[in-house]
């Protein structure tokens, strides 16, 4: 096995040289756009699901039983209820992020 390491360092003075097609070439090949746009996407998507709940799923405070339901088991509090809340948001969330990208797809399709 060969150690990788070496005391000196070395810069390429290409490394610190501004060139436009080397930069271009780099946002290409390491598909940056693409990135940027999911990342777009995906911020307003949670945007849009998290006003989903918020304004439709728990506007009235009807849920409030579930959330609150916890059990002690050897003096531990057990928040159930949360955990189900939890597990019903993933799924609603799945779900909507489904629909939403099948819509998107047969709409620019």
């Amino acid at each position: 096995m060969t150690n990788a390491f070496t005391p000196r360092i070395s810069f390429d003075k290409s490394t610190f040289s501004f060139n436009l097609v080397e930069f271009r070439k780099f946002l290409i090949d390491n598909n940056v756009t693409v990135s940027i746009v999911g990342f777009a996407v995906g911020y307003y998507l949670r945007d849009l699901i998290e006003s989903f709940y918020v304004n439709i799923i728990f506007c009235e405070d009807n849920l409030s039983d579930i959330i609150n339901y916890s059990f002690c088991i050897f003096n531990f509090k057990i928040y159930i209820g949360k955990f189900i809340i939890s597990i019903l948001r993933f799924i609603v969330s799945v779900l909507l992020i489904f629909y939403i990208a099948r819509f998107l797809n047969d709409f620019i399709n």
